[in-house]
C-alpha cells in the first residue's frame, strides 16, 4: 500500500514514520521548501514525547526538548495565584522537531515545494494528488495533514463550523541568557484579574524563551501592524506587568513575531471519506489554552497506525481511528472553551478555582 500524505508538519511526518515502520510506501508532501518559524515552540506532554522516542528509535536521533518543571500564575501586581510543580511536560522548538522528523523519514520519503492543488479520482476513489507546481503523486490512501486552514477538510465533509475569534495571541521568541535564567524551567503566566489580558513565557533552552500575549480584541486591537507598531502595542499591553515581562518585550525582535486569530471548530462527524482521512489540525481545531495541540497531532498519528494494523481494510481502519480519538478530542475542545471563558471573564472565578492550562492526557 502506498500512502500519500499532504502536509509535512508534525502530524503528517509522524503518520509517515508510523506507516514506514509498517513497511508501506510513504510520500510526505510539504508545501514549504524550508522549515519556517511558524509556531516557534510548544509544550509537549510526556505521552507525545514517548511516541516520538519510539519513532526515532531506529534512526539514532534523540527527541529534543527542555524540561518544564513548574507552572506559575501571578497577577500583574505579582500576587501569586498558582505555584505548581509539574513533571510530564517539555518545551520543544517546532522547527527542530520537524527537521528531525524529516531526517528520520529520509530524503526519498519527503517531497518539499509541493503546494496541494486537487485530487484525481476514479469514481469515488482518489487515485492521485496534484500540486500547484504540476507534479502528481499516485497512491492508495491519502492523508490530509495540512493544518488548521486545510484545503482537504472540505473534501471530507461540508459540516464545518468554526467559532469566531474572541481572543488574539501574539507570539515571539527571545534569545537572552539573563532572561532565560530568570525563567529557568518554569512556565510562567501573568493574567489580569478583571479583563481578558495575559502574558506567558516558556523556556526552550538555556538562552531562549518563547513568549505570548493573549488579549481580548474588543478591549484593544491593532490591524496589520508593522514591527514597530507591534512593539509599541505589546509594550502598552504589559506596562503594568512585572519587570521581567516588560524586559522580554524590550528584548524581542518584532520582525519575526506572529499574531494568531485563535478559534476552534465543532467536532467533525467523521475524519474520513473513502480513501481519504484527516489528522492533526486538519481534523480538529482547538483553542491554545490547553497546550495539547501538538500532543494530539502525535496521538492522531499513533491511533491511525494502530487502526490500520488491527483492521483488514482502510475503511474499517479509518472508522476505528475516529472512534479512538473522538471522545478525548471533545474533552479537549470543551476544556479549551472553559479556559477561554475564564480568560475573558476573570472576575467570575475565584483565584483558588482557576484551572491549570495544562490538560491531563489520557
Amino acid at each position: 500500500m502506498k500512502a500519500v500524505i499532504i502536509g509535512g508538519g508534525i502530524a503528517g511526518s509522524a503518520a509517515g514514520l508510523f506507516l514506514k515502520k509498517m513497511g508501506h510506501e510513504v510520500v510526505v508532501n510539504e508545501k514549504q521548501t524550508e522549515n519556517g518559524n511558524d509556531g516557534f515552540a510548544f509544550l509537549m506532554h510526556k505521552e507525545g514525547s514517548a511516541i516520538i522516542e519510539y519513532l526515532f528509535s531506529t534512526s539514532g536521533l534523540h527527541v529534543p526538548g527542555w524540561p518544564v518543571l513548574q507552572f506559575r500564575l501571578v497577577r500583574p501586581d505579582n500576587k501569586q495565584v498558582i505555584d505548581l510543580p509539574i513533571t510530564d511536560w517539555v518545551s520543544m522548538r517546532r522547527t527542530e522537531l520537524v527537521q528531525r522528523f524529516h531526517e528520520a523519514l529520509g530524503i526519498g520519503n519527503i517531497k518539499k515545494g509541493r503546494d496541494f492543488s486537487h485530487f484525481l479520482y476514479n469514481g469515488n476513489q482518489i487515485t492521485a494528488a496534484v500540486f500547484e507546481n504540476g507534479e502528481v503523486e499516485h497512491g492508495d490512501i491519502f492523508i490530509g495533514a495540512d493544518g488548521s486552514k486545510s484545503k482537504i477538510r472540505p473534501l471530507v465533509t461540508d459540516d464545518i463550523q468554526f467559532t469566531p475569534t474572541e481572543v488574539k495571541e501574539i507570539v515571539g521568541i527571545v534569545r537572552n541568557e539573563k532572561l532565560a535564567r530568570i525563567t529557568g524551567n518554569t512556565f510562567a503566566k501573568i493574567q489580569h484579574g478583571s479583563k481578558g489580558l495575559a502574558m506567558g513565557y516558556i523556556p526552550v533552552s538555556e538562552q531562549d524563551m518563547v513568549w505570548f500575549i493573549q488579549y481580548d480584541p474588543t478591549i484593544c486591537d491593532i490591524e496589520q501592524p508593522s514591527p514597530e507598531q507591534q512593539h509599541d502595542f505589546c509594550k502598552e499591553l504589559v506596562k503594568d506587568f512585572p519587570q521581567e515581562a516588560r524586559d522580554i518585550i524590550a528584548a524581542n525582535d518584532f520582525s519575526n513575531t506572529h499574531i494568531w486569530f485563535t478559534r476552534d471548530m465543532e467536532m467533525l462527524p467523521t475524519f474520513s471519506k473513502d480513501n481519504l482521512v484527516l489528522i492533526g489540525d486538519a481534523a480538529h481545531v482547538a483553542l491554545p489554552f490547553t497546550s495539547a495541540g501538538t500532543t494530539n497531532a502525535i496521538l492522531d498519528a499513533q491511533a491511525l497506525y494502530e487502526s490500520l494494523c488491527s483492521n483488514s481494510n482502510y475503511q474499517q481502519a479509518f472508522e476505528a481511528y475516529y472512534k479512538l480519538r473522538a471522545d478525548n478530542l471533545k474533552k479537549h475542545l470543551e476544556l479549551g472553551r472553559a479556559l477561554k471563558k475564564v480568560f475573558l471573564q476573570p472576575e467570575t472565578i475565584a483565584d483558588n478555582k482557576i484551572p491549570v492550562p495544562l490538560i491531563n492526557m489520557p
